[in-house]
């Protein structure tokens, strides 16, 4: 997996993102837990299979949103643009990232 810097890298980011994330089984979900910087905690991505949903949720320590908020496939990319920085931190520590040959 390529650390996003493109919005083309973003598509490969999902196309992989069952690879990269945890699934809960009970929610029968998919998700992926990334900084969210601005309001010190974190992001939760997630992916419903059944109904090709894509939600976040905020949580830290001083806030929790009140639910998740669906996301349109331009949301998302515009999401994750926005957040590249700390998704590509967490491709980082969990080693999904190609190392570059140079």
């Amino acid at each position: 997996m390529k650390l996003i810097v493109s919005k083309k890298d973003i598509e490969c980011f999902l196309e992989n993102f069952l690879d990269l994330a945890e699934f809960d089984q009970q929610g029968n979900k998919h998700y992926f837990i990334f900084q969210d910087h601005t309001r010190n905690g974190d992001w939760t991505l997630m992916f419903y299979p059944d109904g090709e949903k894509w939600t976040i949720h905020g949580k830290g320590l001083d806030y929790c949103d009140d639910c998740e908020k669906e996301l349109t496939r331009t949301e998302l990319i515009q999401f994750l643009y926005k957040s590249r920085k700390y998704v590509n931190n967490e491709l980082r520590n969990k080693k999904a990232v190609e190392p570059s040959y140079q």
